[in-house]
């Protein structure tokens, strides 16, 4: 790979670590929902900004994240991969390939910690034929390609 790429990449990742970090230093203990919700927001976002998203993939993961919020399945797990796991779902759905590497890299978490928290939103809000659909929308459109990564 490029050095340019490679230093660029190293500059994204530091800048987004930075800003996650000073959020959530001041933001650990969440006692609100508005509060839990902003800082699931702003994670999110980071992210999005990261890889590009368009703004119907940031919308589509943030209603994810609010409903899985609201129903009460969000206690004591962590924000930034709970927007990671619903930054992928959104991309599935809106038929946006991304890998699970590449969205877990954006958002500095780890494969597996994304696609466990993937696997629980889909099961707890129900959306999994959403999820198959969208993944076989998305091998028909772009046969060539395979599809998005997912291991469903």
């Amino acid at each position: 790979m490029d050095r340019n790429i490679m230093n660029i990449k190293k500059g994204i990742r530091e800048k987004r670590n930075a800003e996650l970090n000073k959020y959530l230093n001041g933001h650990r203990k969440v006692t609100d929902e508005s509060s839990w919700i902003l800082g699931f927001e702003r994670c999110l976002k980071i992210g999005a900004e990261v890889l590009e998203f368009s703004e119907e993939v940031i919308r589509r993961a943030i209603m994810i994240g609010i409903d899985y919020h609201k129903r009460g399945f969000s206690s004591g797990k962590s924000r930034i991969v709970i927007a990671g796991a619903c930054l992928y779902i959104a991309a599935i759905l809106e038929k946006d390939k991304r890998a699970q590497r590449t969205v877990a890299d954006a958002l500095d978490i780890t494969e597996p910690a994304l696609r466990k928290r993937f696997h629980n939103i889909v099961e707890s809000l129900k959306i999994e034929q959403s999820i198959e659909d969208g993944i076989d929308d998305y091998n028909k459109m772009h046969p060539s390609e395979g599809g998005p990564g997912v291991k469903v």
